[in-house]
Parts: structure tokens; sequence; C-alpha cells
């Protein structure tokens, strides 16, 4: 069924302009990386990604160097997601519930990837890595009404027309979650959105690029499909069963699905139909 979260969201997107859109995304605290930062931080012996209070100490650094307040946009490290421009939204497993990529790995492929799509990417565009770009502390607090609606709005990021996702599918045998990237509920999500609206970039292994249409070979094209696969994934949390679910029907189905009520699937369209616009009129989160 449809959360409150989504009724907060159709009503605090409804006629926004784009100054009033990224102020939204900075009041969520959605942040994307600078590509180049993560290159150097990358050259370190046992880099990983940074968590995000180090990401934002290292902002306010950098700000206060060049003489910049952080709401004048020093954008050598970090900013907040909702610029009308292009953006990498990278897709992964979470190796641990401390950190997503504990020894680097992750980190290490996706520079790889950005590397190898040269042509597109580019060291002044942003990242989105769930792990730096949310509130972790936020989310962490599921039944607050600020992490729903970034459950609630995140998701779209894979599916927006500005996102050049990258998929990082592996995961060491070894890990404390070693459950196939397949196999996850959100991992799942993210690709069949992503895919559906051709915004992949690249598949990255640990042996190189993967064709992306022989990896998403299994992607439903029927949403009854989907919705059939979804309920056999992983997932950590219920809460992401009833979130993932619906923000699968914004994007993956134009019909109504049995368990939306004919009001709250009247509530799905106008967010759909909200988020549409204002993604041509902002960018990065339509």
């Amino acid at each position: 069924e449809a959360s409150a979260g989504g009724e907060v969201m159709v009503s605090a997107m409804s006629s926004v302009t784009s100054e009033q859109f990224q102020g939204y995304c900075r009041q969520l605290k959605v942040l994307v990386v600078q590509a180049g930062y993560l290159r150097e931080v990358a050259k370190d012996e046992g880099a990983k990604f940074p968590t995000r209070e180090e990401l934002e100490l290292k902002r306010s650094e950098s700000a206060n160097s060049a003489g910049l307040s952080e709401a004048e946009g020093d954008r050598s490290v970090c900013w907040n997601l909702g610029r009308n421009e292009d953006f990498v939204a990278v897709s992964h497993p979470w190796f641990a519930s401390g950190h997503p990529d504990p020894d680097g790995v992750q980190l290490k492929q996706l520079i790889a990837a950005l590397d190898s799509k040269k042509d597109v990417v580019h060291d002044s565009m942003g990242v989105f890595f769930d792990f730096v770009s949310l509130d972790q502390r936020a989310m962490a607090a599921v039944e607050n009404n600020y992490a729903i609606d970034l459950l609630n709005g995140t998701p779209s990021i894979y599916a927006s027309k500005h996102a050049k996702v990258v998929v990082l599918p592996d995961v060491p045998t070894e890990a404390e979650n070693n459950t196939p990237y397949f196999k996850r509920r959100w991992c799942f999500y993210e690709l069949s959105a992503a895919y559906k609206k051709r915004r992949i970039l690249c598949v990255r292994s640990e042996k190189g690029n993967v064709a992306i249409d022989e990896f998403c070979r299994h992607v439903p094209e029927a949403f009854a499909d989907f919705e059939q696969a979804f309920e056999h994934k992983k997932s950590n949390k219920e809460v992401d069963k009833t979130l993932a679910r619906k923000l699968a029907a914004i994007y993956l189905v134009e019909e109504k699905p049995k368990y939306f009520t004919d009001e709250q699937w009247e509530q799905i369209q106008a967010y759909k139909a909200t988020r549409e616009a204002v993604g041509s009129a902002a960018g990065p989160s339509g």
C-alpha cells in the first residue's frame, strides 16, 4: 500500500520551482560527490569511500580555504543534488551493515568504470553513492517522516533523465553480507528502473565492463513478472518492501496494481507527474 511518506512527498513537490527544488534537496541533505575527488581518494593504499561526516568536514575546509561559504557552493568535494546537470548514480550491494565497501573494492571498480567512459563522465561530475549521499542516521530511523521522504525520493534517481547509472554487482564470498546482487530487493529495483529507462552507463565487474543487455536479460518486461520476482528478493527492512513496491509502480507500470486503492493510485499518478515536471525544470532528481 502507499505510505504516508508518499503523501507528504506529493504535497511537498507540488508546483515547485527549480530554486525551491534545490532547497528541498538541501533540506533532505542529499549529496553528490565530485568524481575527481573520489579519484584522488582512491589513489591512497587501502582507500575506501569516506563517511558522510568526513565529506562534510572536507567540504567545509575546502570552502573556507577558497573563501566561500557552503551556501555559495564549493564543488571541489561534494554538493547538494538538484542542479540541472548530468550525474553518476551507483547501484551496488552493501557488503556490511556499517560500511558497504569496507575494503575499498567498489571504490576501485567505480573509478575503473568511470575511466572506461571518459567520453561521457568528467571529473567535475557529481556521483550519487547512497552511503555518502544520504544521511544514514536519518535512514536508520525509518519511522521518521524525514527518513521515509528520503526512501521515497531517492530511488527515482536511478530513473532520472540526468542519471548515468553505473552498476557494481560483484559480491565477495567472504563479505559479511554475501547475498548476490540480483537477490537483493533494492538492487533489483534500481537495476529494473534504470534499465527500463535506458539510464545504465555501464556494468562493471572485476573482469571489466559487462554487456548491459546481457546482464539485464532477467529484468522483467511486465510489471506482474516484476512484482512476482520482487517478492522473493531479500532486504534487511520490511519497510523497504513497501516503499520499493510503490516506487516500482511509479516507474514500471501504467495500470493500477491490485494492492492500491483507486485513491492511492490517483496519489501515485499525481506524485509521478510532479516528479517528471520537476525533473524537466530542475534536473537530477526527476
